[in-house]
C-alpha cells in the first residue's frame, strides 16, 4: 500500500471530526477528544510498520510519569492494564500502541484514542490522589 493509499484509507475510515495530516514519517490523526488539560488527543499512524500510537503523549501529558515508571504495581494491574486490554492496546516503554492494517485502521484509531483518554484520566486522578496524600500527611501529624 502506498503512502497516498493509506492516507485515503484513513480519511475514508475515520470520522469526519478527525483531521489527518502527513508529517513526513507518519500520519497524525487529530481527534475531537481532549486530555484533561484541554490538549487535543492525536493518534499517529506510522506507514512504515502500520502501528497506531500516541507517541508517548499520554504519559507526557499527565506530567506525572513517576506513576507509570518502575515496577508495575497495583495501580497498573487494577487500572491501566484493564484499559489497555479492553481496547486492544499495548503499553511499550511509555507508548500506547496497537497494530493495524489498511483494512482495520478505521477501527484501530478510535480504540487508541479512547485508550489514551482513559489512561490520561486515570493518571491525572492518580496524580491528584498522590498530591492530596502528600498534603494531608503533615496535617494529620499536627
Amino acid at each position: 500500500m502506498t503512502e497516498r493509499e493509506l492516507h485515503l484509507a484513513i480519511e475514508q475510515d475515520t470520522y469526519a471530526a478527525h483531521r489527518v495530516t502527513n508529517n513526513g514519517q507518519c500520519f497524525e490523526v487529530r481527534t475531537p477528544l481532549m486530555y484533561p488539560d484541554g490538549t487535543i488527543i492525536s493518534v499517529y499512524v506510522a506507514y512504515s510498520c502500520m502501528i497506531a500510537t500516541d507517541c508517548g503523549e499520554t504519559v507526557r501529558n499527565a506530567k506525572d510519569c513517576d506513576t507509570f515508571r518502575g515496577s508495575r504495581g497495583a495501580f497498573w494491574d487494577t487500572v491501566i492494564a484493564p484499559i489497555c486490554s479492553q481496547f486492544g492496546v499495548s503499553y511499550r516503554q511509555g507508548v500506547l500502541c496497537a497494530d493495524a492494517s489498511p483494512f482495520s485502521i478505521g477501527v484501530v484509531i478510535p480504540r487508541v484514542a479512547v485508550a489514551e483518554l482513559l489512561v490520561a484520566n486515570a493518571l491525572w486522578q492518580r496524580k491528584a490522589e498522590l498530591e492530596n496524600q502528600t498534603i494531608s500527611e503533615p496535617l494529620a501529624q499536627e
